[in-house]
């Protein structure tokens, strides 16, 4: 394993934390957030310890990270 990201407690929330592996942080700005609830993989891949992550985007839960972190995104359709 070269790595993990970090998810929210029920991937319900805007920003990533939880009590496990604590707050993930923008790797631009500590003070903004990294988003939420793929938070993890944005800033990781926004640092460049992966090319591509993945997850689903019911909520936001691409485009807000992805936003945050200054990286691209792609929503998956439905089906």
């Amino acid at each position: 394993i070269l790595g993990l990201t970090n998810t929210p407690e029920f991937s319900m929330r805007g920003f990533t934390d939880n009590p496990l592996h604590g707050l993930t942080l923008n790797p631009w700005d500590p003070a903004v957030t990294c988003g939420g609830s793929s938070g993890g993989a944005g800033a990781s891949v926004a640092m460049g310890i992966g090319t591509i992550a993945h997850g689903n985007d019911i909520g936001g839960s691409l485009r807000w990270p992805a936003q945050c972190n200054g990286i691209a995104t792609i929503k998956p359709t439905q089906g």
